[in-house]
């Protein structure tokens, strides 16, 4: 009976050791858990590029709105 007890410790002890650590890092660094962490498919990283083609466009857009705002209301931002 004590040596069973002994077995389930010492089983308990390698899961708890060995084999839930190597479970976490294949989770985070394996093959999908690569693309949570940051490699990414080939579809994500085009997401991404037209995301920041959008945003370069978006701050074109402002630094206008705001050159026309700066000749027509010169004290506008001290205003807001």
């Amino acid at each position: 009976m004590v040596e069973a007890a002994g077995g389930i410790v010492a089983l308990s002890l390698a899961l708890c050791v060995l084999i839930i650590p190597i479970w976490i890092m294949t989770r985070l660094f394996g093959k999908d858990g690569a693309k949570s962490v940051g490699g990414g498919s080939e579809d994500e990283k085009r997401k991404i590029e037209l995301l920041l083609g959008q945003a370069e466009v978006m701050e074109k857009r402002l630094q206008t709105l705001e050159s026309i705002l700066d000749k027509q209301h010169p004290n506008w931002r001290s205003e807001l």
